[in-house]
């Protein structure tokens, strides 16, 4: 791994995995559903997510293969060209 070029994208990707995590820990689905500030800062971090997995090194990618690199990316422009057809049970 070339760690100059991909750790910032990791920590990027960390920090906003914690955040998710922070801000949904003791939420149930009803109260994701029906809180959509919560629903809107979750969808922004996955969105950093998404865009950090996409430039992260295809040498990285090799090297952990068992994270699934595209769908991830996927999710990014999903909700990021999709936003009318989000689906808050996905998220």
């Amino acid at each position: 791994m070339d760690r100059k070029v991909d750790k910032p994208y990791i920590l990027h990707i960390h920090d906003a995995i914690e955040l998710i995590e922070s801000w949904t820990s003791g939420k149930s689905l009803d109260d994701f559903k029906s809180d959509q500030k919560l629903q809107s800062a979750v969808i922004r971090q996955i969105e950093i997510i998404g865009e950090a997995a996409r430039k992260v090194s295809p040498r990285l990618k090799m090297e952990f293969i068992e994270i699934p690199w595209r769908p991830i990316s996927d999710a990014r422009n999903t909700l990021i060209h999709g936003y009318f057809t989000v689906d808050e049970e996905k998220v």
